[in-house]
């Protein structure tokens, strides 16, 4: 039903794209688009809630928040948000919400095309204490993300792969 929604709502665009990866690609999975339609943000939410297993989830700021907090209160697991970028001011940390020494913590993402930015978020919490074993994407793009964070002791797990949308 998920993968009927995210076509009907025009989130499978085609076209020539640069992706966050700096990849250009035939077609766009504009997730964000999608899940402002609360319908669908629920659906990925529950999808998602029932494939963690960390106490606590995380992920990087804006593409992930939403699809964070819906699954922070479907599941009662409280979430930690990650900074694309340094912060200047306040605390100047790099997330917010706590990460605790040894613990683990899956990361959430809505689209992975290479798995740079769940490597980026897994960087920062395990340079902070914390354990990264698994990221859970709405799509999985098929574009090496699984295998890159495989070799950083990651499994990728997803809703739906991208050759179910094309």
């Amino acid at each position: 039903m998920l993968k009927e929604d995210l076509i009907n709502s025009g989130a499978i665009k085609f076209g020539d794209f640069v992706l966050t990866s700096g990849k250009r690609s035939g077609y766009y999975i504009d997730i964000k688009s999608a899940y402002t339609d609360p319908k669908i943000l629920d659906e990925i939410g529950l999808e998602i809630s029932g494939m963690v297993k960390s106490g606590k989830i995380a992920g990087m700021e804006l593409g992930s928040v939403p699809i964070l907090v819906s699954v922070s209160i479907k599941t009662k697991r409280p979430f930690v948000i990650i900074r694309k970028d340094d912060l200047k001011h306040g605390t100047r940390k790099r997330y917010i919400g706590s990460i605790n020494l040894n613990e683990e913590i899956d990361i959430i993402d809505d689209v992975a095309t290479t798995g740079g930015s769940i490597m980026k978020a897994a960087e920062i919490i395990r340079n902070n204490g914390g354990i990264v074993k698994r990221a859970i994407c709405v799509v999985d793009r098929e574009e090496g993300a699984a295998e890159m964070l495989k070799e950083n002791n990651i499994e990728l797990y997803s809703i739906i792969k991208a050759s179910e949308l094309r």
